[in-house]
């Protein structure tokens, strides 16, 4: 349950990056509030995704750490099937895609040109930003308030260019610029969502007020 719920969450990402690549260069707000309907979707149904589970490591047991790997390889299959999909639609139909692997092909190669410590800085980042989007959905608030709060972080990690290891493994698909790089730093790009979502729930726990 936890493989299928990955590639299902795997497969959101990559719908979310498809939209947003296609209308990125015109319209990048737009672009980035319709990708965040893929992750919010992913929360909101509670849905296995590696960078939302992640930062919840320490409230489980030992186990939990099969759990991440099984949803991890879940992602990772939903976001690059559906990025080679796209690749085979191209091939097999006349599309209007060209604009849209330009973009991805163009963001592919932005993120592989981009130092190590960039790329680990902004993985960091990103994982804060997807740990606030969970654990605001997780508050006992309005459920408007907590749609609103995961549409914002997720659209401000876009903006922002922060590095998501899924969304990256789709984008490197749609792009086919795999190679022994790519594969590098997505691991360097799990390692820092990792870190960022693990460090934040400390963070948030350490700064609590007692009772």
């Amino acid at each position: 349950k936890i493989g299928v719920s990955g590639i299902t969450s795997g497969m959101l990402i990559g719908i979310g990056g498809i939209i947003f690549l296609s209308i990125k260069n015109n319209y990048p707000v737009a672009g980035s509030l319709l990708f965040a309907f893929g992750l919010s979707t992913i929360i909101l149904f509670g849905l296995y995704l590696y960078t939302g589970k992640i930062g919840y490591v320490a409230d489980n047991k030992p186990s939990y750490l099969l759990d991440l790997l099984f949803c991890l390889i879940g992602n990772l299959i939903g976001a690059v099937s559906t990025g080679y999909i796209l690749r085979f639609v191209k091939l097999t139909s006349d599309t209007k895609l060209d604009g849209f692997f330009e973009t991805a092909n163009a963001v592919s190669m932005s993120k592989l040109n981009a130092s190590w410590v960039t790329v680990f800085i902004m993985a960091i980042f990103c994982g804060i930003m997807i740990y606030l989007a969970v654990e605001i959905s997780k508050r006992d608030v309005h459920p408007i308030f907590k749609l609103i709060s995961v549409f914002v972080a997720i659209s401000i990690f876009i903006l922002s260019g922060f590095e998501h290891c899924i969304a990256d493994m789709f984008y490197f698909s749609a792009a086919n610029v795999w190679s022994l790089k790519a594969i590098l730093y997505i691991l360097l790009i799990i390692l820092g969502n990792s870190l960022g979502s693990i460090l934040f729930y400390y963070l948030v726990k350490l700064a609590k007020p007692k009772n």
